[in-house]
């Protein structure tokens, strides 16, 4: 079975195309030499972790997108995010986790579309975004418009970002304590992960970045990992992050499958070129839709925290979901 794949890196001014046999990787660690485009799910036992082979691999032009209508017929909630925001709000109040990441879909019914106008909408209203859409027959059709780099890859040269802390764009107070405290999790988290792998770390920041209507606070680093540890290894050490999943991970993870009612499937996820033209990129499957025939869904998450109030997280995630909003 075949699958196939679109996306254009940040500030690029192509989008490139790869198509070919999609196989299923059992594990991250498993990961080496590979080539292709590569698809996780949050959660690598209930969907599976496939790779679309590089059978053709193609730069393609932007394409100025037209002005076709795109009719929407109805919209509705699927999860009930008010009433589980209680429940992991109680966790973290209760000091059963530090952090946990509440997330809700909405479903968007269509009368009329066209996918790949939707990608280069996309495109044009987001060029310092990483957009792709990728479809294989495992895990369906979906548009992802994000800012969250997992890990960036060039042989030994590692690069990866803390992403954390949300605010309207627009908004020019300064950032809580709260959304302070989610980033330096965030932070905390990835440089324990790559220091005892890592002969050399960079860390630059905090500092605030737009995506979209919202803004969040960002660190990045940059490092070179040992010769004995390989992509696969890294990439299974950093995924979930604390900025999808929560801490202790472990814990945040099995409440988050136990208590959160809905599948999240590629949601939380990652994708991107892995060992395309020498260099492997993974972007966090954040601003997403998952495309069906006569539906689209959209994911978005929060993290929770003591000082979270339900109010200002419900807006959140509804401020997250308008990055897709506006292209359809």
């Amino acid at each position: 079975m075949t699958g196939k794949a679109i996306y254009k890196l940040p500030n690029a001014q192509y989008a490139t195309r790869i198509e070919g046999e999609v196989v299923t990787i059992s594990r991250l660690k498993d990961i080496t030499e590979q080539q292709g485009y590569l698809v996780a799910p949050f959660d690598s036992l209930q969907h599976p972790l496939l790779l679309i082979s590089a059978g053709t691999v193609e730069e393609v032009p932007l394409v100025k997108p037209t002005n076709k209508s795109i009719d929407i017929k109805t919209e509705r909630e699927v999860s009930e995010y008010t009433k589980t925001f209680k429940q992991f709000h109680n966790a973290v109040v209760h000091k059963d986790l530090h952090k946990v990441v509440l997330s809700r879909t909405i479903m968007i019914e269509m009368v009329k579309r066209d996918n790949e106008e939707m990608f280069w909408r996309a495109c044009k209203k987001y060029p310092q975004q990483m957009v792709t859409m990728f479809d294989t027959l495992e895990s369906g059709l979906w548009l992802v418009i994000t800012p969250e780099i997992l890990v960036k890859a060039e042989g030994r040269e590692c690069a990866t970002m803390a992403l954390a802390g949300t605010m309207p764009a627009n908004n020019n107070e300064k950032w809580s304590k709260k959304n302070k405290q989610e980033q330096q999790i965030v932070r905390e988290y990835i440089r324990n992960k790559i220091e005892d792998i890592s002969e050399r770390i960079e860390e630059q920041g905090p500092y605030s970045v737009t995506a979209g209507s919202i803004q969040h606070l960002r660190s990045d680093y940059r490092f070179c990992i040992r010769k004995d540890v390989k992509l696969g290894a890294l990439l299974d050490r950093l995924h979930p992050t604390p900025a999808v999943c929560g801490l202790p991970k472990d814990e945040a993870f099995q409440f988050i499958n136990k208590y959160e009612k809905y599948d999240r499937r590629y949601y939380s996820g990652f994708s991107g070129p892995l060992n395309i033209n020498g260099k492997s990129i993974m972007y966090v499957t954040l601003r997403c839709a998952e495309i069906e025939k006569e539906n689209i869904t959209l994911y978005a998450g929060g993290g929770i925290m003591p000082e979270s109030e339900m109010e200002s997280e419900e807006l959140e995630t509804r401020l997250k979901m308008q990055t897709i909003k506006a292209i359809i």
